[in-house]
């Protein structure tokens, strides 16, 4: 990102700071301690009554003349739970909106997600440099930690859309895994960071805890899928074409979610339909291969459930050819399929494989900002994919 972002100009710029409460006391305050040196407003909206909630923000409200910037705000409002996140994220987003549009950004964080203190202190510097450049959201990496702080075991890195430019009017679309649009329905200009430049660290599918949100998301994806299904019917019925594509679309844009949330409650099988399905649709639409934020989930929940079962030889096989087709500029998706031809015996193709891998990864080393998909590549790994890559080639 720092690669194509104008230098940072010496003038500050005002943030934002949104969330969604539920019970998350604790979280929220570790969350709050994380920003409170760089939000000039901060919205919460709370979708349940909770005493150690309100008794956390009270006393982090008490706490606000501590501040380095003893003005900033806060405002606390209750919008009532429906299984619907995208109706509360736009709530939040309006809160921002009408009382707080000199705001240029707006920075949404879960309670229980918080900067990574290694990389917090870089936010006031990447606003700037956004702020000149022709972005409307910036993705920023999601570290999903198996614990309380940020040092806990790590699960999964993601990317979440966390950053969001306040003229571009962004708001939200669908109950649960739900994605940023612009007024006009468009995508918005997306720019991402590296975990280098600014972290988010969640805690909230912590053992113990993601099983439960994952029956969660199941349950309201369930129901969007059974609305999409009933829709489909009535415009089968009344012989309305564009409504049944429509249907289809609106389903289809589910199977990637239901793929990780199957994958949350350790449903592998099921998990690897979702995603077989979503990449079945990918690529026989190339206009929606790389449709939306994160468009590569599903190949890498399908790769991550094969993971436990090593035998099905073929079916990583299979698994990684289409990873690589529909997003060739992601460096390890062609290691996986690198290690799965390996993994039959073709150390030839493994390496020349694995030096597509090499060679992806020098690329986005360059220009990072080109990528319109995260990266999870680092150097750790093309260091040890380049010792593989040796000691196939001496086999050969």
């Amino acid at each position: 990102m720092a690669n194509q972002f104008p230098p940072a100009a010496s003038k500050r710029r005002r943030l934002a700071a949104c969330y969604l409460v539920k019970d998350e006391a604790g979280e929220l305050r570790l969350s709050l301690n994380s920003i409170k040196d760089f939000a000039d407003d901060i919205f919460i909206v709370m979708t349940e009554k909770n005493d150690e909630v309100d008794a956390a923000i009270k006393e982090f409200g008490r706490e606000r003349s501590s501040f380095s910037r003893r003005d900033t705000s806060l405002t606390v409002c209750f919008f009532p739970w429906r299984d619907d996140f995208a109706a509360a994220r736009n709530f939040a987003l309006e809160l921002v909106y009408d009382r707080a549009p000199e705001d240029p950004w707006i920075l949404f964080l879960d309670a229980d997600e918080f900067l990574s203190p290694r990389t917090g202190k870089n936010l006031p510097g990447l606003l700037a440099r956004a702020d000149a450049a022709p972005v409307d959201l910036v993705a920023l990496p999601i570290d999903n930690v198996d614990g309380a702080a940020a040092d806990a075991p790590l699960l999964l890195r993601s990317f979440g859309s966390r950053l969001l430019r306040t003229a571009a009017g962004i708001r939200y679309e669908g109950a649960v895994h739900e994605r940023p649009l612009l007024p006009d329905g468009s995508l918005p200009r997306t720019a991402t960071v590296t975990a280098d430049e600014l972290l988010v660290i969640h805690t909230g599918y912590r053992s113990g805890i993601n099983e439960k949100k994952a029956k969660r998301n199941l349950n309201i994806l369930k129901h969007r899928l059974a609305a999409c299904q009933k829709a489909r019917e009535e415009a089968e019925a009344a012989g309305d074409a564009q409504g049944i594509k429509l249907a289809e679309l609106l389903a289809w844009e589910l199977y990637g979610y239901f793929a990780e949330s199957y994958e949350g409650l350790h449903d592998y099988e099921a998990a690897m339909n979702f995603a077989e399905a979503d990449l079945d649709v990918r690529r026989s639409i190339p206009e929606l291969a790389s449709n939306g934020t994160f468009s590569s989930r599903s190949a890498r929940v399908l790769i991550r459930c094969l993971n436990h079962f090593p035998h099905r030889l073929e079916a990583r096989l299979k698994a990684t050819e289409p990873a690589t087709l529909l997003f060739p500029q992601v460096p390890e998706f062609w290691a996986d399929r690198a290690l799965a031809v390996m993994a039959a015996g073709d150390l030839q193709l493994a390496v020349a494989y694995g030096e597509k891998a090499l060679a992806t990864w020098r690329e986005y080393e360059k220009n990072p900002d080109a990528y319109a998909e995260p990266v999870m590549f680092d150097k750790e790994l093309a260091q040890r994919l380049r010792g593989d890559i040796d000691s196939w080639r001496a086999q050969c």
